[in-house]
C-alpha cells in the first residue's frame, strides 16, 4: 500500500511539473508573438511617416534633408 502510495504522489508531481513546464512555454510562445506584433506595428508606423514627410531641401517627398541628393 506504501508503494503504491508513493508512485502515485510521484505520478500527480510529475504531472504539476509538466504543467508548470506547458505553462511556461506557452506564455515564452506568446511574448515572442506579442514582440513580432509589435515590430510589425513600427514597421508600419516608420513606413508612413516616411512617405507623409517632405523633404526641406528640395521638397520631394519620402526622405527628409539629410538622406537628400539634391544638396543645394
Amino acid at each position: 500500500m506504501y508503494v503504491f502510495l508513493e508512485a502515485q504522489k510521484e505520478l500527480i508531481v510529475n504531472g504539476i511539473r509538466y504543467g508548470t513546464l506547458k505553462q511556461e512555454e506557452l506564455r515564452k510562445s506568446k511574448r515572442k508573438e506579442e514582440k513580432r506584433d509589435d515590430n510589425e506595428h513600427v514597421r508600419k508606423a516608420r513606413e508612413k511617416f516616411k512617405y507623409a514627410t517632405s523633404c526641406y531641401n528640395c521638397g520631394m517627398k519620402g526622405y527628409i534633408s539629410s538622406e537628400c541628393r539634391h544638396k543645394q
